[in-house]
């Protein structure tokens, strides 16, 4: 046959030559393994969008429910308790009534927000919508689209999927089509796998508190199909530790801003602009929720009942498969494991295969809905089953639920003044941690850094209702190494130490804090400069200076070659420091204090052969009704001296934006506050011996300093205790001795608690006399010092030195 005859019958049979074509293109992809692809392929062109829905239907009223975010099920919560999910738009408008405190409530954290608690969008790089819910609670696909994406991790996003939604309406503007990705991260199980197909309102999952999330929540996000990948996040760790900022302060400050912007849309308001309840989606019967990878090996589970009574037992039949057939071969391995979500649950924990199939009998005696899973290294099934009441009981339930009802929405019974309902008062439970101190050391020396533990009204936590686990990564040495969850100390202070070279993660329950050991250094390349943002017209600002290698790495023991010189590259304000010296680099890192007077700044740090510079930004006017920190309004008692001391860069906050002014101080901050703040300067850290301290750790310099000055010495036992928290009396010598005030040898009887051969009475005659301490009659000199008296005493001691 001749090339003309072929294209001729080409020509006139094309339509049949394609069909076969098609055919034999699925039965190959089907052999290769890729049935999922074609089959998502073809259900995503043939069903179209008809709206889009909230992943979660209902959450708890705040505003009323007694029940523990951390700790109460969605299974055990009434449904007098729930309401349908509060409106979005309530929680970033503000004000005051109970709607809009619900929904602020329901919705920590905001689209580009911060963890700043403000429910400000726009101001920060968090590029999803916190949707804070029970453990349990439902989650359904917003709209139709394919399971692109299902990972089951214990850090980062957790048990997490994405769903890919084709042709669907862009944002903001809805009159164009487009593609986009919704993913639902920190889940406590997934109810489908990669390659399904997906309707409005499918159960896809339940939200949980897996990989790094401290209470249960769903972060929910929507990504452009053009993100590089999904879920997106748009800076890495080590971006954040180039702008030296710590995970919680890079998404405050907008770090990656652009990026998120760029990549995904605001998930609330795309639903908000395409909320369609109704659907297309057809009948189809309900089958086992099991779960499976792709791998060579699957499990299937199924059971002869779904629902069983608390008497009864249920039987599970597991089968493990190879290529979608039996594997009649199959010997479990050592991983294997048999676990379910419900403590009350009673199974065997090991399973007999035979032929490649294994029975067993569950019971549960509690009655409730959860979990079964089986899990084989990556490949994981899982079965969802309901234990029930006797039937009796269940009678007895409805009726108490039936009267729970009726009292809640109709009969709304007296409260007198001594009757008044009691509040539940939530236990408090370590939500957030922070990290400070060394993140890079040379091999042979210690690591030192400090932790702060918050409670979930991110106060300080002096005991925990829960355990506080600490590890570390093997090879290195961890001291201490417990926390005792019953005496909570703040700051706590540990030293890391290891014999090899490495990068080690500390974690305290899922937070974790890196520090890096190192045994050589490389050539300095350039200077890495930034500025915290929103930089602030007329007002102090912190600027970074960060000495880098060739390969962008922070040089930790950085030598200055000659002084490094900063200067206004545009714009111009006023500088702290215009020259740094090698002395002012800790960890390869100094900071210099800019206050902006123009719109916009840059600023250059050069030593003659290496440069860097910020990018050019544009300054903020600061509102006088802004607080100076977000608990410290400027009506507060003391802050005159607050905003004082912090545009003078002496004091500064804690990483989510406070300064707990009622919190009481350390030594070592005491005398970190006071040396700073009267111009002390530091000595060489090799001048402390104390066998609690450590030459090589950051406050090291401050105690040298304030041992040389005679403002303090140590112990009888030989300690010095720097994370003690420090009296009164000591105190006001700490702060006097440092003044260089001038102290009467002969004491007046100044306060009914000090007597006149007391060893701190002199301190005490002066700070009354010289107005430096509010108090009056009483001195209280065994009493705590808190954030805020360190503040106004440090403010009136500069303020009373300028007049002399």
């Amino acid at each position: 046959m001749n090339t003309n005859n072929i294209k001729n019958i080409c020509k006139k049979h094309k339509s049949l030559i394609l069909s076969i074509v098609f055919v034999l293109s699925i039965a190959i992809l089907s052999g290769l393994g890729q049935s999922r692809w074609f089959k998502a392929s073809v259900l995503d062109v043939s069903t179209p969008f008809d709206g889009a829905i909230f992943p979660i239907a209902q959450s708890p009223n705040y505003l009323a429910w007694s029940g523990n975010i951390k700790t109460t099920k969605y299974s055990e919560i009434t449904p007098s308790e729930l309401i349908n999910l509060p409106d979005y738009s309530l929680a970033i408008n503000g004000g005051s009534n109970d709607d809009i405190k619900n929904a602020q409530l329901t919705f920590p954290v905001v689209y580009l927000g911060g963890y700043e608690g403000d429910h400000k969008e726009d101001v920060g790089s968090h590029l999803a919508v916190d949707i804070r819910v029970p453990e349990g609670t439902p989650i359904v696909a917003i709209a139709n689209g394919i399971v692109t994406k299902v990972k089951r991790q214990n850090s980062g996003f957790g048990y997490h999927l994405c769903i890919n939604h084709s042709h669907v309406p862009s944002y903001p503007d809805t009159n164009n089509t487009t593609s986009l990705i919704s993913c639902y991260n920190h889940l406590s199980e997934i109810s489908t796998e990669e390659g399904d197909f997906v309707y409005k309102g499918d159960l896809i999952g339940k939200t949980g508190t897996t990989g790094t999330s401290t209470t249960p929540h769903l972060h929910f996000q929507i990504d452009k199909t053009t993100a590089p990948w999904s879920p997106y996040w748009p800076f890495s760790g080590s971006e954040a530790t180039s702008a030296n900022l710590s995970f919680f302060d890079a998404v405050s400050e907008g770090l990656g801003q652009d990026k998120a912007q760029a990549n995904t849309v605001n998930p609330m308001k795309w639903i908000s602009a395409n909320f369609s309840s109704a659907s297309s989606k057809p009948q189809k019967a309900i089958t086992n929720n099991t779960q499976s990878n792709t791998d060579s090996i699957s499990f299937e589970i199924s059971s002869d009942s779904l629902s069983f009574t608390t008497t009864e037992t249920t039987t599970i039949n597991i089968t493990a498969k190879k290529n979608n057939n039996i594997n009649t071969d199959y010997k479990p391995s050592s991983s294997l494991t048999l676990s379910s979500n419900s403590p009350s649950a009673i199974f065997p924990k090991t399973l007999q295969f035979t032929n490649g199939q294994a029975s067993i009998s569950v019971q549960n005696e509690v009655a409730e809905s959860f979990s079964l899973s089986i899990a084989e290294n990556d490949n994981t099934a899982l079965i969802n089953l309901i234990s029930e009441a006797p039937e009796e009981e269940t009678l007895h339930a409805a009726a108490n639920e039936t009267t729970e009802t009726l009292l809640s929405n109709d009969i709304k019974p007296e409260v007198t003044p001594t009757e008044a309902p009691q509040q539940t008062i939530e236990a408090p439970l370590l939500s957030q941690v922070h990290f400070s101190g060394d993140t890079t050391v040379f091999l042979g020396t210690s690591a030192h850094f400090e932790v702060i533990l918050l409670d979930q009204d991110a106060a300080p936590l002096t005991v925990s209702e829960e355990a506080i686990d600490i590890s570390v990564s093997e090879g290195a040495t961890l001291s201490p190494n417990t926390i005792d969850k019953n005496n909570i100390t703040s700051p706590l202070l540990f030293t890391l130490t290891s014999d090899s070279a490495g990068t080690y993660t500390v974690k305290i329950n899922n937070f974790q804090y890196s520090i890096e050991i190192i045994n050589e250094i490389k050539s300095l390349s350039a200077f890495h400069v930034s500025i915290q943002t929103p930089v602030k017209k007329n007002s102090s600002n912190t600027l970074n200076i960060q000495a880098i290698d060739e390969d962008g790495n922070n040089i930790p023991q950085y030598t200055a070659n000659g002084d490094v010189l900063i200067t206004f590259e545009e714009g111009s304000g006023k500088l702290s420091k215009t020259t740094l010296s090698a002395q002012d680099f800790h960890d390869g890192k100094a900071e210099v204090f800019i206050t902006p007077h123009s719109d916009t700044v840059q600023i250059r740090a050069s030593n003659g052969a290496y440069n860097g510079k910020t990018r050019i930004m544009t300054t903020q006017e600061v509102k006088k009704t802004e607080n100076i920190f977000t608990d410290v309004p400027f009506n507060h008692k003391n802050a005159t001296a607050i905003a004082y001391l912090k545009d003078n860069n002496i004091i500064g906050g804690y990483p989510d934006g406070s300064f707990q002014p009622n919190k009481s101080v350390s030594r070592i901050e005491a005398l970190k506050m006071l040396l700073l703040g009267l111009d002390k300067g530091i000595s060489p850290s090799q001048e402390v011996t104390f066998p609690d301290t450590d030459k090589n750790a950051w406050y090291s310099s401050y105690i040298g300093r304030a041992l040389n000055l005679g403002m303090v010495k140590g112990y009888p036992d030989g300690s010095f205790k720097p994370a003690n928290s420090v009296n009164r009396a000591e105190y006001y010598k700490i702060l006097l001795e440092a003044a260089e005030a001038q102290i009467s040898q002969n004491p007046k009887a100044s306060f009914s608690d000090v007597p006149n051969d007391a060893w701190f009475s002199g301190y005490a005659d002066f700070a009354k006399e010289n107005k430096i301490t509010d108090a009056t009659s009483s001195f209280q000199p065994s009493g705590n010092v808190t954030r805020a008296e360190v503040a106004e005493t440090l403010y009136r001691i500069i303020q009373l030195n300028n007049k002399q």
